[in-house]
């Protein structure tokens, strides 16, 4: 699966992607919003994981422009808040899912493999 990682944190983004390139999937990872909007732009991707809050722009504000345009990725938004006050707008969107920061490296993998394509 190609699989694009947008986080600010470097600690999270690289923990993911090694993670995720460990077993199997191609990876392209974005630190900044502008740079995740200009890659996206240039090719397809089968699932975005967005850090909910970036600098800029928000993950959900990245995931409403990106709807716009590709209404059939699916979108994972990682939060450490334990409360999220857009549940009901997430509810509202198809294929946009909302994952902790606290979940376990592993379990967090293993959910961003369910929602998009096994890899072949």
């Amino acid at each position: 699966m190609k699989i694009l990682i947008v986080d600010d944190e470097e600690n999270i983004r690289h923990a993911l992607v090694f993670g995720l390139t460990k077993r199997g999937h191609g990876i392209k990872e974005a630190e900044h919003p502008i740079v995740a909007l200009n890659l996206l732009q240039k090719e397809p991707f089968d699932l975005l994981v967005l850090d909910y809050r970036l600098s800029l722009i928000s993950g959900l504000d990245i995931a409403r422009i990106i709807r716009k345009n590709n209404a059939q990725i699916p979108i994972i938004l990682l939060t450490s808040y334990s409360t999220f006050p857009e549940t009901t707008l997430l509810k509202s969107c198809a294929r946009l899912y909302l994952l902790s920061k606290d979940t376990p490296l592993e379990t967090l993998i293993q959910a961003i493999e369910n929602k998009g394509v096994k890899p072949n």
